[in-house]
């Protein structure tokens, strides 16, 4: 099985938005395009054959086309239209993965009073840490860092 090719599904649903000129047709793009057996969930599936090492990037692509067929839409239906893909449960599966880490880094800080400083997120990896992380006793979380490498600090709350 070959790799996700992020341009091809861009052009291709570029093409097809193109044509759409009612809300009967943009919603058949957006089944075509975001639907079950659409291009974006084949690239989802995907996933597999690509070495665990490279699947953040290549997921990461594929969720920004995710959201740029959902800008795309909403801005040419003029409302806003939510989508969400969990091709395979990736995205159960990692927010369960950031719940768990999120756990033990405040577990640590707990025992060693030290801040702890997670790896790079997306902004909604990071939302998951932070409410995850709320409702504890005693550790307190921000982000620090800029661009892409923004990341979620757990630190002791003395307050």
């Amino acid at each position: 099985m070959s790799r996700p090719d992020p341009q091809s599904l861009l052009a291709a649903f570029r093409e097809d938005l193109a044509a759409a000129h009612d809300p009967k047709a943009l919603d058949e793009v957006r089944r075509v395009h975001a639907g079950k057996k659409s291009p974006i969930k084949a690239a989802m599936k995907q996933l597999r054959e690509v070495p665990p090492e490279e699947r953040p990037q290549v997921f990461e692509t594929v969720e920004a086309i995710e959201h740029l067929v959902e800008r795309m839409i909403s801005t040419a239906a003029g409302d806003r239209v939510r989508m969400n893909l969990d091709i395979n449960n990736y995205r159960r599966r990692r927010e369960e993965a950031l719940n768990e880490r999120a756990r033990e880094a405040a577990a640590q800080v707990l025992e060693n009073g030290r801040t702890f400083h997670m790896e790079a997120m997306s902004p909604r990896e990071r939302r998951i840490v932070h409410l995850h992380i709320e409702p504890m006793e005693g550790v307190r979380t921000f982000t620090m860092g800029g661009g892409g490498g923004k990341h979620v600090v757990v630190a002791p709350d003395n307050g």
